[in-house]
């Protein structure tokens, strides 16, 4: 079992067996390639634009997006010591260069040194994991990235971002960009 890929011993919830089950009626036919349905969920339940919200293969599609979206070839990516892989993967592969900001003693997230970082390398795209994996560190939103990082772009998985702010990205099940 692969706790970093959710995976649990106890199979699905029932809740999601009952909706397969009732999805099976469909399933000859194709989806909506734009999430339509979906999307406006999101959107009208967060308080956004549906222009806001997109819809992606799971966390891997969605940060190659962000990578091509956001970093030139040959500019700097932040992440912390323990970030996604598949962020790295997507800046290695897409032409950027990842710089990795070690953890505080007490292993957690050095904002301060994103920030450092960030700036060191004349801007730059952050990518910061809140909470932190594997760490588990997390920090309070009024200390985040949100207040200290003007025009980066940032992940979260536990807070819908706020996106009057520009060049901002929240990943949670959708992205939600403003730019």
């Amino acid at each position: 079992m692969r706790l970093g890929s959710n995976e649990s011993p106890f199979g699905p919830a029932p809740q999601a067996l009952a909706a397969l089950h009732e999805a099976l009626a469909e399933s000859g036919r194709y989806g909506d390639p734009q999430a339509l349905d979906l999307r406006t969920a999101v959107a009208r339940r967060h308080g956004v634009a549906l222009d806001e919200v997109t819809v992606g293969a799971g966390v891997d599609d969605l940060l190659g997006w962000v990578v091509r979206a956001f970093l030139a070839e040959g500019r700097a990516a932040i992440a912390s010591l323990g970030g996604f892989p598949t962020f790295e993967m997507h800046v290695n592969g897409f032409g950027g260069r990842l710089i990795r900001v070690p953890y505080l003693r007490e292993a957690r997230v050095d904002l301060q040194g994103f920030v450092d970082t960030a700036r060191a390398a004349g801007g730059a795209l952050v990518y910061l994991a809140n909470p932190d994996n594997p760490t588990g560190s997390h920090h309070r939103w009024a200390q985040s990235c949100w207040t200290r990082f003007p025009s980066t772009a940032c992940s979260s998985t536990t807070k819908p971002m706020p996106t009057s702010r520009r060049r901002r990205i929240g990943t949670r099940t959708a992205l939600r960009i403003r730019a």
